[in-house]
């Protein structure tokens, strides 16, 4: 899974938050807003990881390929990884 992380590379940030891309078309509309809240909450010490799910992007597979049930699991893989 294509996961994009905005930090500024502390070894304990103050937050930890997981960006969730929205759906579809809607995704295109809030792209550049996403970027620019995730590089706002890394420059005040959080970071910030924005899972790209099955089939909905930068991410292999097709948009056939995805449900709901496999984007939870790719969503809850992403909180996994972040609190590693």
């Amino acid at each position: 899974m294509f996961c994009v992380h905005h930090s500024r590379g502390i070894a304990r940030p103050k937050l930890s938050v997981l960006g969730l891309r929205p759906f579809a078309e809607e995704l295109n509309k809030c792209r550049r807003i996403l970027v620019l809240a995730a590089t706002h909450l890394a420059a005040s010490g959080a970071e910030v990881l924005i899972p790209d799910r099955l089939g909905t992007g930068d991410s292999e597979g097709e948009f056939n390929d995805s449900n709901w049930e496999i984007g939870i699991e790719n969503i809850e893989s992403a909180m996994r990884c972040q609190m590693l």
